[in-house]
C-alpha cells in the first residue's frame, strides 16, 4: 500500500513506513526480554560446513546469543527450553531475486550463486511467494546443485550478495535469530525444506 501526496498538482505515491516501523518496534519490544533455548537439534548453519548434531541455540533479544554443542551451552534459569531432538534447523530463506542461467556451470566455475525468484511484490504477479521459493529449490537441484549448495544460496550467498551478511545469512553467535525448524533432513531431499515445524523471525516464533 502507499499514501498519495500532492506535489505541484500531481499525486505522487510514497511508501507507508510508519506502520512497518511500529510493527518492528512492537516485535523488538516483545522479543527483547524473552530467552528461548532450542536444544538437541541438528543444525545446518548455511556456511557449507557439515551438519552438527545435538546443538543448542540460545535466542535473546531477537539474536543468537550462543550456539554450540548442547553440553557446552549454559541455560539461563527461567528460559523457555524447546527440545528439538530429531529436528533440523536451517537459516531463514533470503530471496535475492536471481535468475537461473547455466546454473551448474556457473557454480562449478566458482561463481557465487544467490537464491532468488520473481515472487511477491505486486498483487498481479504470477509467482506465489512461498510456493515459488520451494519450487526454485527443486529446480536448482534438478540443474545439478546439491541440497547443501541450495541452502548456502538462500543463506550465506544471498546475504553476501545483498551486503547484509554481518547481520543475516548464517546461524552464528550475534546474528539475527531468523531460522526454520524442519521435521526432515533437507540434505537428504531438498523437498524436505517444506517440512516446516516452526519459523523464527527476529527470535519470535511462528507456527
Amino acid at each position: 500500500m502507499a499514501n498519495k501526496k500532492k506535489y505541484g498538482g500531481e499525486h505522487v505515491r510514497t511508501p507507508i513506513t510508519l506502520t512497518t516501523l511500529a510493527l518492528v518496534l512492537f516485535f523488538a519490544a516483545n522479543t527483547s526480554a524473552q530467552v528461548a533455548v532450542l536444544s538437541r537439534a541438528t543444525v545446518i548453519d548455511g556456511s557449507g560446513a557439515p551438519p552438527q548434531k545435538d546443538v543448542t541455540i540460545v535466542i535473546e533479544g531477537g539474536r543468537i546469543r550462543d550456539i554450540g554443542p548442547m553440553q557446552k551451552i549454559a541455560t539461563r534459569a527461567g528460559a523457555a527450553v524447546i527440545d528439538l531432538a530429531g529436528k533440523f534447523i536451517v537459516p531463514g530463506i533470503i530471496n535475492a531475486h536471481g535468475h537461473k542461467i547455466n546454473l551448474k556451470k556457473l557454480s562449478d566455475g566458482g561463481v557465487r550463486i544467490a537464491f532468488g525468484t520473481d515472487s511477491g511484490g505486486a498483487a498481479d504477479r504470477f509467482f506465489i511467494q512461498g510456493f515459488s521459493e520451494h519450487r526454485e529449490m527443486e529446480l536448482m537441484v534438478q540443474s545439478g546443485l546439491t541440497p547443501m549448495q541450495v541452502i548456502q544460496s538462500f543463506s550465506k550467498s544471498a546475504s553476501e550478495g545483498l551486503g547484509i551478511d554481518k547481520e543475516f545469512g548464517t546461524l552464528a553467535k550475534g546474528k539475527a535469530a531468523d531460522l526454520l525448524v524442519l521435521d526432515k533432513n533437507p540434505l537428504e531431499n531438498i523437498t524436505h525444506m517444506q517440512s516446516i515445524q516452526a519459523v523464527y523471525l527476529g527470535g519470535r516464533r511462528f507456527e
